[in-house]
């Protein structure tokens, strides 16, 4: 069974590393990146690659989850998408992507994991 391939895009060193860790002891394969234009850059990459987004929604500066989100769609239709934010969870419906889902900040490992399971593409 080919591991699943995650780019996480999130800009609080602390967070991210705990992500990543999590991520990778059940057993998925992450890219980080800490803004929305490198994950912007990863995408026109390696989006084909890619089987879920997983995605801060505020950045300090260029492209927010949000857009980061849309473009990955548009490069990869099947691309899962998680957002995960303190807030924001009611822009989902206006901002989101189709079948994306909002995971609240601060979350547990078990809410990240059952997140990741309810994507029905996964």
């Amino acid at each position: 069974m080919t591991k699943k391939r995650v780019l996480l895009v999130e800009d609080e060193p602390l967070i991210q590393m705990s992500v990543i860790e999590y991520l990778v002891d059940a057993g998925y394969d992450v890219i980080a990146a800490q803004q929305g234009f490198e994950a912007m850059a990863i995408l026109e990459n390696r989006a084909s690659d890619l089987d879920v987004l997983l995605t801060d929604l505020g950045f300090v500066s260029g492209p927010d989850g949000w857009q980061v989100a849309q473009r990955g769609r548009e490069l990869n239709p099947l691309l899962a998408v998680i957002y995960m934010s303190g807030e924001g969870r009611n822009l989902l419906r206006t901002h989101g992507v189709e079948g994306g889902i909002m995971l609240q900040k601060p979350f547990t490992e078990g809410q990240l994991l059952s997140a990741l399971t309810s994507l029905a593409r996964l």
